[in-house]
């Protein structure tokens, strides 16, 4: 019988193929990781839309006007309702993951945010609750895009807008849990492009791209 015998080059080819072959797979697997990522992060985009929608018609501001929250994206969660508990709009998780959120001192001097009730009643208060830590979700930061926030009651605070918000997600570690940077719009559109990780802008150099580029705007994809 004939025998196979295995030279030291043999030997070596065959251990630097393998090799090979195990680099592919850790790299498709984690690129399948990284892509999960971005469509769970598109789907936790998605949900904003609702909460928004739910804050406008149940007027949780309490200011009689069918306005959206755009001073952070965490007070979809911890706006206080009239029993001192969080709205809830949104999950806890992903209001963690406001990493620019209206803080207390920042927003009202260490006192509640003063909201006007109907015409006629007495002025009635709301605060923002405390949050842990900003956490990352999904591998995604999230913030609500500065610019938009307006004073639609004229109460000399301006943390809503009638018409118009902006969130945007971006991946805590670029390349590692994301790649592509997202924007989602009050119509309910979400728009990706790879940023190398870094923040799209304000809402005015936004519109301005808009108005100069069109929608979607260029290197901009609208996700289904």
């Amino acid at each position: 019988m004939r025998r196979f015998r295995f030279t030291l080059r043999d030997l070596m080819a065959g251990s630097i193929l393998l090799t090979i072959l195990i680099a592919v797979s850790v790299r498709l697997v984690l690129w399948a990781q990284l892509k999960e990522r971005e469509t769970r992060a598109v789907a936790a985009l998605r949900t904003i839309i609702t909460a928004q929608c739910t804050f406008r018609q149940m007027d949780w501001d309490r200011n009689t006007i069918s306005d959206y929250w755009c001073a952070d994206l965490s007070g979809l969660h911890r706006l206080e309702d009239f029993k001192g508990k969080p709205i809830n709009l949104i999950a806890q998780e992903l209001a963690r993951a406001d990493d620019c959120k209206l803080s207390r001192g920042r927003a009202i001097g260490g006192a509640d945010l003063i909201f006007p009730g109907p015409p006629g009643l007495h002025v009635r208060t709301a605060g923002l609750l405390a949050l842990p830590q900003t956490q990352a979700c999904l591998g995604y930061l999230f913030r609500a895009i500065p610019g938009y926030e307006s004073d639609p009651d004229e109460n000399g605070q301006a943390w809503t807008n009638t018409g118009q918000f902006a969130i945007q997600a971006r991946p805590e570690r670029y390349g590692v849990s994301g790649l592509l940077t997202f924007l989602l719009t009050e119509y309910g559109d979400v728009l990706a492009k790879d940023l190398s990780g870094n923040a799209p802008g304000t809402a005015e150099s936004w519109h301005q791209q808009v108005r100069r580029e069109g929608l979607p705007m260029l290197g901009w994809e609208k996700r289904q």
